[in-house]
């Protein structure tokens, strides 16, 4: 029996620790912002267009590229009262900073927190385009009971709309000279977060494609190891709290990090989706570190613009259904990825999988139909993947991602198997027609 076929026997203890599952649908619960009919999933674009730009052309691009979300990157009033406003004409959703959540770590500044809170929310609570108060990126533990009373001042004054704060990515330090997290493991983190904070939607961010020296003057791009891991425990912390998680790619080659191929990106998006994300986020959209994003800082277009709007797209053609489906259970092919399960004979009444390794998401959708993501888990080459199930599976389709509706479209199987070959980092929705 090769790797990837695992003995049925030892399925049954999975099944139980899997047993609960994510409904994410509406994306965020008692959210008053709507999503528009042509964009329904939640797709933000991180740190927007700068000030200067707040025109119809540039947010005008944003919208054509499958975004209805975006942070723009100030927290002055002015500015966010035009991008409300473009943000009501183009349909894209605003997060907004401007929240000053540290009045809340000294009791003498309670007033001015008050005030603060009390002056948001009277400008931006009933603007139609106004999504989420954004209060903080990668907090260390400390902040969140601060963080916390900030939130949930908020959510007296205004019920309909949530608090964003994202947490860091399980590779932030944790060690005698840099501890990042203030915690003394990333669980530990992620778990203490849920208690304390309580969030409406758990957002991290893992930019998961590095460059790397290897040796002194040998340089390589890699997966980082513990990059599954960090999704396990998301999505194990967004289950057994009955959220939904959102998650990033990266776009911009900031810091060390590659210029980001299109493998690079589905990669990411693909399996982020593949372990039940229900919105999805881009670092950056607008020029960032001194890195050109999705566009520059003229309002330009850079190459990824084209290549995020295909994407964006084809999820955006798939969200409706994306957003309905219940996660069910994670597994991969070998080589295993580190802290993640190999994938088992006859769950979900998939037998074998041949070919590159691959990621496999199952969900539950509506009308007790059954879905499976396939994610080809090289970001840097094709895949050929081939696919055998067990006799409860009578038919298997893709659903269309190429336009709006998500219609299924038969597949045949040769022989017993289904091939398909997937791009680089690219992933698949099938529909599993199953007799139980």
């Amino acid at each position: 029996m090769s790797s990837n076929r695992i003995a049925l026997a030892f399925a049954a203890v999975l099944f139980a620790a899997l047993g609960t599952s994510i409904s994410a649908a509406p994306p965020v619960p008692g959210w008053d912002w709507e999503t528009p009919e042509d964009r329904p999933f939640p797709i933000l674009g991180w740190w927007g267009p700068p000030s200067h730009l707040l025109n119809d052309t540039v947010w005008g691009d944003m919208a054509a590229a499958g975004f209805n979300l975006c942070m723009p990157p100030f927290p002055y009033d002015e500015p966010n009262r035009k991008a409300l406003a473009l943000g009501e004409k183009h349909g894209i959703g605003i997060v907004a900073i401007g929240v000053e959540w540290e009045f809340a770590k000294k009791p003498e500044k309670a007033a001015k927190l008050e005030a603060n809170i009390q002056d948001k929310v009277a400008q931006w609570a009933k603007e139609p385009a106004f999504a989420a108060y954004r209060l903080k990126d990668e907090p260390g533990i400390v902040s969140y009971p601060h963080l916390a009373t900030t939130r949930d001042r908020l959510e007296e004054l205004d019920p309909g709309h949530w608090s964003y704060v994202n947490l860091f990515p399980s590779y932030a330090p944790v060690n005698e000279k840099e501890n990042y997290l203030g915690s003394r493991n990333y669980q530990e983190y992620v778990d203490q977060y849920m208690e304390i904070f309580r969030p409406e939607v758990l957002s991290f961010d893992h930019y998961c494609i590095e460059g790397y020296h290897y040796r002194k003057h040998d340089y390589a791009i890699r997966i980082r190891p513990e990059y599954f891991e960090n999704l396990e425990i998301i999505r194990a912390a967004a289950l057994k709290h009955g959220v939904p998680f959102w998650a990033f790619t990266l776009i911009s080659p900031v810091f060390s990090y590659p210029t980001p191929t299109e493998g690079h990106v589905r990669f990411q998006l693909f399996s982020n989706l593949a372990y039940g994300a229900k919105g999805l986020q881009y670092f950056t959209y607008g020029p960032a570190e001194g890195k050109k994003g999705i566009i520059d800082n003229s309002g330009n277009r850079m190459p990824q613009y084209e290549l995020a709007k295909r994407i964006n797209w084809e999820i955006q053609n798939l969200g409706p259904l994306l957003l309905d489906l219940t996660s069910t259970a994670v597994f991969h092919t070998s080589p295993q990825p580190q802290g993640t399960t190999w994938i088992y004979e006859g769950y979900g009444g998939l037998l074998t999988c041949e070919g590159a390794p691959a990621l496999f998401g199952f969900f539950d959708g509506p009308d007790e139909r059954k879905f499976l993501m396939v994610v080809n888990r090289d970001p840097f080459k094709a895949a050929d993947i081939a696919l055998t199930f067990d006799d409860s599976v009578t038919a298997v389709s893709e659903i269309d991602r190429s336009q709006p509706g998500g219609h299924a479209l038969p597949l045949e199987r040769m022989d017993g198997e289904l091939k398909f070959t997937l791009p680089d980092g690219d992933g698949k929705l099938l529909e599993l027609k199953r007799e139980e």
